[in-house]
């Protein structure tokens, strides 16, 4: 005997439907979520029409009705789908998730600024959290800070409040010290606008030893002209360019002992019981004393001497590292 399963007709016009606006949105050019979230109520309607059809062409229970286990389940899902599509639209979600999915990427300059290195400083302290920093020498006074940061929003008028509102660098002076903080602002800044890759530039005075902490990120270091001494410490990618008149005694410190880092330079490896028990690397945190950063045993110091070595290059850093000289 013919049955009626409800659901199926409703089932099959919402596919056909659905299927004929997204080849529509793609042909035009039409967000297919927009259609979705102004259109699905349609769903009951050719819900509603299938009930009263098959309610009122039957003849005196010649086609029964029949709500069997797939009818359930297909009512049931369309029901539901309509109902969460609703929720959404009443709190603002089917907005946000729209934004989401029209969203892209904008690369936007951060403000610039000038930091003076007043009289007697000696030591930059540089921290540089989960961001891409490059660091240049140059006979310059005072150290200059630019950057750009990718920000993902539906439109760049929202991508430039959201950068506009982060400030993700500062700067102190204890002593004879200058203290730089670099960082990446937290991935959700906003429902719809999210920070997520921020890069550094710095320009620092020649002749001023120079401390590095990289948490992941990458950093590239460029001196140029008289130096003095550099530490990298933590663990970001290292790429260190030396001028060929550099005098200094180069030491690269890793884990693995059978291969020295990458560039140019030539290594010899150092003896393990040679091997500092410590290193010169500051790790400032909330406090700016000096702390001494323990060197695991199992690190292996890789050793170059450029020149008369009378200054002192050392990384460690548990991600990759490569030098050249320009």
């Amino acid at each position: 005997m013919r049955q009626w399963r409800v659901g199926t007709i409703s089932l099959g016009m919402t596919l056909l439907v659905l299927g004929t606006g997204l080849v529509y949105s793609m042909l035009n050019q039409i967000k297919a979520a927009e259609l979705i979230t102004k259109w699905w109520p349609l769903i009951f309607i050719v819900l509603g029409i299938e009930l009263l059809a098959q309610f009122y062409t039957r003849k005196n229970g010649e086609i029964p009705m029949k709500y069997d286990f797939i009818s359930i389940l297909l009512i049931l899902f369309i029901v539901v789908s309509g109902l969460a599509l609703q929720v959404f639209s009443e709190f603002g979600l089917a907005g946000v998730i729209q934004e989401q999915m029209n969203s892209r990427s904008y690369t936007l300059p951060m403000a610039g600024q000038d930091i003076p290195v007043a009289e007697g400083v000696d030591r930059i302290v540089i921290k540089a959290d989960r961001c891409n920093a490059d660091i240049r020498t140059a006979a310059v006074k005072s150290c200059t800070i630019t950057g750009t940061a990718v920000v993902e929003a539906p439109n760049r008028d929202a991508a430039i409040q959201v950068q506009e509102e982060q400030q993700s660098f500062s700067s102190r002076i204890n002593g004879n010290m200058l203290q730089i903080d670099l960082s990446s602002p937290p991935v959700y800044n906003h429902m719809t606008a999210t920070t997520y890759e921020t890069g550094y530039s710095l320009v620092i005075p020649e002749g001023i030893t120079v401390e590095i902490e990289g948490t992941s990120g990458s950093i590239r270091y460029t001196g140029s002209g008289p130096g003095s001494n550099l530490t990298i410490d933590g663990s970001s990618d290292v790429t260190v360019f030396l001028p060929p008149t550099t005098g200094a005694m180069v030491s690269s410190f890793s884990h693995n002992a059978n291969k020295g880092p990458e560039g140019s330079l030539q290594w010899k490896t150092v003896p393990q019981n040679t091997v500092p028990a410590t290193s010169d690397a500051l790790v400032p945190d909330n406090n700016i004393n000096r702390q001494q950063t323990q060197v695991s045993p199992s690190l292996t110091e890789f050793r170059t001497m450029l020149g008369d070595g009378s200054r002192s290059i050392k990384v460690f850093s548990t991600g990759s590292q490569a030098f050249y000289l320009q």
